[in-house]
């Protein structure tokens, strides 16, 4: 309620762990272009002292992201689950009715192809994907590769990755 964008709606909004940073999550459908400004008004926020800050807008804000995303980690999460942390939010189908975006599987192969991806779901601010298998994973060593055609919200395709995770029971 603190926060709102020019012709935009804002999804969430999420305080950091500094105390400081609010990260605005646009609702999927009010993605922006390269280059678009839209205009920032924050009203009733408080200070550290708990002293409402007057309201005020910052004009024009312009989208440019010239930066390619990129695998920052990837974890076991589940007896067929593995995370995989991207360093910026990923742009993955339109969200179904349960507000859920996934990523195209074919962009994730585990072991070689041997294990097969059953689906890939965006959470996080569409910054971590689970890609989920259709058979638990074995105890030892898997290999994940992460395929370029996964984009961010400008279109540009995350970096390709293969990294090898351990599996324990």
């Amino acid at each position: 309620d603190n926060y709102s964008i020019s012709k935009v709606e804002i999804a969430n909004a999420k305080l950091q762990e500094d105390g400081q940073t609010v990260v605005l999550t646009l609702a999927y459908d009010d993605a922006r272009e390269q280059q678009a400004a839209v205009d920032l008004t924050i009203k009733g926020v408080k200070d550290v002292n708990g002293n409402e800050i007057e309201k005020f807008t910052i004009e024009d804000i312009e989208f440019l992201d010239t930066t390619i995303p990129t695998v920052v980690d990837a974890a076991i999460v589940g007896k067929d689950t593995i995370k995989v942390v991207f360093s910026e939010p990923m742009k993955g189908e339109k969200p179904d009715s349960d507000g859920v975006s996934r990523l195209d599987k074919n962009y994730f192969i585990v072991n070689k192809g041997k294990s097969y991806v059953k689906e890939v779901r965006l959470q996080n601010n569409y910054t971590e994907a689970l890609v989920e298998l259709y058979s638990s994973l074995k105890e030892g060593e898997i290999t994940l590769q992460v395929k370029s055609g996964s984009e961010d919200f400008a279109g540009f395709g995350v970096v390709a990755t293969s990294l090898t995770l351990e599996v324990v029971p």
